[in-house]
């Protein structure tokens, strides 16, 4: 349908959709998932990958300001095809010590291919979100392209691009 609001992921033309991306991302061969079991947080590896390969971790503790508290690295294995529990409760460095202000960011980088996760605690509601100014940088690499790039110096929640050109394709976002 057109004008519609739908679940689509590409448009009419065959254009992806910024949503592509992410839906592109959940089914990568390589996935790092932090998983709340029995009152403890533990780490797992999930691969759709034919044969084991090796991977490095690393887990970071951060505040909404931005400031970095703690991290964690490791290599491990991950197996063919499977999932694997690479860490079985997380290092006290590591524990939400203000669940509303801190969060976890994650990365598992195997086989050239690298899987980024934010994890928060609790409802989004009861998160203490930090007003943020977000920077843009435009880099123009032709007359049809141009790089966006997006930062702040604070933890923002879930951005969104815009582009009035209805051509506009996104690449990633």
């Amino acid at each position: 349908p057109w004008p519609a609001v739908t679940f689509s992921l590409v448009d009419f033309f065959g254009r992806q959709k910024a949503a592509y991306w992410w839906v592109r991302d959940a089914h990568s061969p390589v996935l790092g998932m932090l998983y709340e079991g029995t009152g403890q947080l533990s780490y797992w590896g999930i691969s759709d990958l034919p044969g084991e390969q090796p991977c490095r971790v690393t887990i970071r503790r951060f505040r909404h300001d931005g400031e970095l508290v703690a991290e964690h690295a490791f290599e491990s294995v991950l197996p063919a095809n499977g999932s694997s529990c690479l860490l079985e409760e997380m290092p006290e460095e590591l524990s939400l010590k203000s669940p509303a202000d801190e969060f976890i960011a994650t990365r598992i980088e195997s086989a050239g291919i690298t899987s980024d996760r934010v994890w928060h605690s609790g409802h989004r509601r009861d998160w203490n979100l930090i007003p943020a100014e977000v920077a843009v940088d435009i880099e123009c690499a032709d007359d049809r392209t141009a790089r966006i790039r997006l930062s702040s110096s604070v933890y923002v929640h879930f951005v969104s691009v815009s582009v009035t050109d209805p051509k506009a394709r996104y690449s990633r976002n």
